[in-house]
């Protein structure tokens, strides 16, 4: 049985595909920029509060005291868990180093 993919899902994954992508054609002059983009993966809706909890009131505060900013937090809306089960966070980072020192 072959499932079709999410067409609000095909859309995001686009989104980020050109986004990294032009970053890369700016001008010499600027910094890289490298993004982590990270998957939380829920069975529930008791599991979709708990990621949301730790997100708004751990993790995102820990990335902004560390000077790091404009985190993006997505979500797939459907009442059908089967379907949009996800929580997506794409962080930001302006090195290498930065973004290996956060998973250390």
């Amino acid at each position: 049985m072959i499932m079709k993919a999410n067409p609000v899902l095909k859309t995001l994954i686009c989104v980020l595909i050109f986004t990294a992508f032009s970053t890369t054609l700016q001008s010499q002059n600027q910094e890289r920029e490298f993004y982590q983009l990270k998957t939380y993966t829920l069975e529930n809706g008791n599991q979709e509060n708990l990621v949301d909890t730790y997100l708004e009131n751990a993790y995102l505060p820990a990335l902004k005291r560390m000077g790091i900013h404009n985190i993006g937090v997505f979500k797939l809306r459907s009442n059908n868990y089967t379907l949009s089960n996800k929580i997506f966070v794409l962080i930001p980072f302006s090195s290498q180093e930065k973004l290996y020192s956060i998973e250390a």
